[in-house]
C-alpha cells in the first residue's frame, strides 16, 4: 500500500474516505484537515477537485473532494495548510472557519481533566463519572463566565457614573469653584 492511500484508508483524526462518502451521501458540508496531503501539494496554494486511488480498495469506496491548501502562521513560522472539504467556501474564509473549532477541542480536553480515574469495568460506573465530569465543567464555564459579566458590569458601573458626574451641575460648580480642595464627595 502507498504511504498516501495509508492515510485515507485508515483514520488519522477525521480525514477517512468512508467518513467523506457519508457525509457526501447525507449531504453534510464539512471541512476535514488532511495535513498527510501536503506532499500532494508540493509546497503550493492550490484549489482542485481530487479523488482518492488505492489498490485495495474499489472505484466505488474511492473519496472525491475538494482539495484545499493555502498558507496560515502559528506561533513559530508560516505552514501549509491541506483541508478536504466540500464547500464552495474560498481558501482563506476555510482556514478562518476551521480555526473556531478549536473551542471544541478545548472543552472536551478540559472536560477530561474533571474525569474521575477508575479501574471499574462496570458501563454504569464509567458513565455516571462522565456525567459527573460534564456537570463540573459546566460548572466551572459557568462561574468563568459570571466572573466576566461581574468584571463588565464593574466596569460599565463606572464608566456611567463617572459620565453622570460629568454631566452633573452642581459637580462642575462645585469643582470650578475656588473653595474645592479634592477629596471624595
Amino acid at each position: 500500500m502507498r504511504n498516501k492511500d495509508r492515510y485515507t484508508s485508515y483514520g488519522w483524526g477525521f480525514f477517512s474516505t468512508d467518513l467523506i462518502n457519508y457525509l457526501n451521501s447525507i449531504h453534510i458540508n464539512f471541512i476535514i484537515h488532511a495535513p498527510k496531503y501536503g506532499k500532494e501539494c508540493n509546497g503550493e496554494e492550490i484549489d482542485m477537485e481530487y479523488t482518492t486511488s488505492s489498490d485495495k480498495r474499489r472505484k466505488g469506496e474511492q473519496a472525491t473532494f475538494r482539495m484545499v491548501s493555502i498558507y496560515g502562521h502559528n506561533k513559530r513560522r508560516r505552514i501549509l495548510y491541506v483541508f478536504a472539504t466540500n464547500t464552495d467556501t474560498a481558501p482563506p474564509n476555510i482556514l478562518k472557519m476551521y480555526r473556531k473549532r478549536w473551542g471544541i477541542e478545548t472543552g472536551y480536553r478540559m472536560i477530561r481533566k474533571f474525569l474521575a480515574r477508575t479501574t471499574s469495568k462496570r458501563y454504569n460506573v464509567r458513565l455516571l463519572y462522565f456525567y459527573l465530569a460534564i456537570v463540573l465543567y459546566n460548572i466551572w464555564v459557568l462561574v468563568n463566565i459570571l466572573s466576566m459579566v461581574n468584571i463588565i458590569a464593574d466596569n460599565m458601573r463606572i464608566c456611567i457614573a463617572s459620565k453622570l458626574i460629568r454631566i452633573n451641575p452642581l459637580y462642575t460648580s462645585i469643582v470650578n469653584s475656588e473653595s474645592y480642595t479634592g477629596g471624595d464627595f
